[in-house]
């Protein structure tokens, strides 16, 4: 099973991620600052970062470059969740070493997505089962910036 640390200063964006990734059956821990984050990810074998892009105590970038220059044995993967659509702000992001990204508010379909992207849950082989989501869209229409490949 997967351990992901949700970065978030937002109990409600914890809350919804967490639902998220237990019903992708992985295990969840929270942090609400980067203090907490980088404590977990010292102590812990985390497999993947939801990391907030206004993360209190540290912008995303110097947590990014801590977590980089940490020492740790095993780096997580990090997805950076932003409400921003500013692609020099991403491109800063993955440059610092973020994986990739993830648009806030999301939706249960474009987290899915992303974490799949992530290779962070088995990809479903056939398909969906049907052809449109909760919220009324059909699959594969497009509502929400799909996350980028993943960088090597």
């Amino acid at each position: 099973m997967k351990r992901c640390l949700i970065a978030d200063q937002s109990e409600v964006v914890r809350k919804i991620a967490r639902h998220y990734l237990e019903s992708l059956s992985c295990e969840v821990v929270e942090a609400r600052n980067a203090e907490e984050a980088l404590h977990v990810i010292r102590t812990q074998t985390i497999s993947a970062v939801l990391l907030d892009w206004r993360l209190p105590g540290q912008t995303t970038i110097e947590f990014l470059s801590t977590l980089r220059f940490s020492g740790i044995q095993h780096r997580p993967l990090v997805i950076y969740m932003t409400t921003e659509n500013d692609p020099a702000d991403i491109r800063k992001s993955f440059a610092a070493g973020a994986n990739t990204y993830l648009l806030k508010p999301f939706d249960r379909a474009s987290f899915t997505e992303t974490m799949r992207n992530a290779a962070l849950t088995p990809v479903t082989v056939g398909g969906p089962a049907s052809t449109s989501s909760a919220t009324g869209y059909a699959v594969g229409d497009v509502h929400m910036p799909a996350a980028p490949a993943m960088r090597p």
